[in-house]
């Protein structure tokens, strides 16, 4: 029981320590340290790009350092979904899968009902707008391709 009791002071302390961080004073030294609050806290956050980078560093893709650089710059690396590659004039190598996933915030024109009568109360005036989390798979810039030429 001592043990156990123990190991939660000290998960407990370094919660609290890592409440109080700030990302001013966070260095490619001690990031580290702090790294599963600031996951937690990002992975949290309602901007997708916080839940991007979260993800891409639990997956391994996006550096500690790459991350210091987006809490200090908001810099993200270059890692998109496959139409933000597309429409950018880029292509998925063949064969190559996305180097990890994420849940974002999608934008809908369908709005959540929760019975049948509130659908039929819904009118064209009143079309409505909202937002829904669902997974989103992201590419790296080294496993795209730049393939449209200057059309114009």
């Amino acid at each position: 029981m001592k043990k156990a009791e123990q190991a939660e002071k000290e998960d407990k302390a370094m919660k609290e320590e890592q409440k109080d961080v700030n990302v001013n004073t966070l260095t490619e030294e001690n990031i580290t340290a702090y790294l599963p609050a600031l996951l937690m806290s990002l992975a949290n956050d309602k901007h997708n790009s916080s839940a991007i980078m979260a993800a891409g560093v639990e997956a391994g893709i996006i550096k500690p350092v790459q991350l210091l650089e987006y809490l200090q710059t908001g810099k993200m690396p270059a890692v998109h979904t496959f139409d933000v590659w597309k429409n950018a004039g880029y292509r998925v190598k063949k064969g190559e899968k996305a180097a990890f996933q994420a849940r974002i915030w999608k934008y809908t024109e369908k709005v959540k009902t929760e019975t049948e009568e509130e659908q039929a109360k819904e009118t064209e005036e009143k079309k409505g707008h909202d937002f829904i989390k669902k997974t989103a798979y992201f590419f790296t810039a080294s496993i795209v391709d730049f393939f449209r030429d200057n059309i114009f």
